[in-house]
């Protein structure tokens, strides 16, 4: 299982592994398909310190060509809450808290992504943030499923909602968002935790202690490496 894969290089080792018969499972995240090495300059440039970093616009294409022909299993976020304040307290790359928030972007981006390539449709889009981690993990179909016994975890998304991506309209305690300005089509509207609506109206109906621990099977144990 290869994270946060970041780089066209990383692709072709990938391929390579394949090509000699290793079963890969591969996952990148949107800040390595949308955001480039660009956004590391200017006194901002800390809010986008992660590891690996951000690469080339090259390596975007190079990766989102990879989610479109199949190549990459996964996209998941290695969301990072940290605050602006903490971000912006260093200016060094050693001592930076390194990560940025994605979570609640996730899928209005790869949807916006997909819609826009017409390449892969919305099931797709549900098999690359859902069905495919549950599965890899070991936790399908409790979970990455709707069917009788599964967790009943929902989104209520709306295809056709068009927005533009703001800290104004976001709800991490980071306090900001690496895809301001960045308009994308669809939204999830409800979200439902093992049948409990937990957000709606755009209010957080959560409560303190309502986790719960899911355990994996044997499917989803193994080496993590990363490029």
């Amino acid at each position: 299982y290869v994270v946060h894969l970041s780089s066209k290089a990383g692709l072709q080792k990938v391929r390579e592994l394949r090509a000699k018969g290793l079963r890969v499972i591969l996952e990148t995240t949107p800040h390595y398909l949308f955001l480039d090495k660009q956004k590391l300059e200017g006194e901002d440039g800390p809010l986008y310190v992660m590891t690996p970093p951000l690469r080339s616009k090259e390596d975007n294409e190079a990766l989102q060509e990879a989610v479109l022909n199949g190549e990459v299993q996964i996209i998941a976020t290695d969301h990072c809450s940290f605050t602006r304040e903490q971000k912006l307290s260093s200016d060094d790359v050693r001592t930076i808290l390194p990560g940025i928030p994605g979570t609640e972007e996730l899928l209005s981006l790869v949807y916006s992504f997909a819609a826009n390539s017409g390449r892969i449709g919305l099931q797709q889009v549900v098999n690359l943030l859902s069905t495919a981690p549950a599965k890899a993990f070991g936790i399908y179909p409790q979970k990455g499923s709707i069917r009788v016994g599964s967790d009943a975890d929902l989104v209520i998304f709306d295809p056709d909602m068009a927005w533009t991506i703001s800290k104004e309209n976001t709800h991490s305690a980071s306090g900001y968002t690496p895809y301001e300005g960045v308009q994308v089509i669809g939204k999830p509207i409800m979200t439902y935790l093992r049948g409990r609506l937990i957000m709606g109206d755009n209010i957080y109906l959560g409560r303190a202690g309502y986790g719960k621990f899911v355990f994996q099977d044997d499917v989803g144990r193994g080496k993590t490496i990363m490029h």
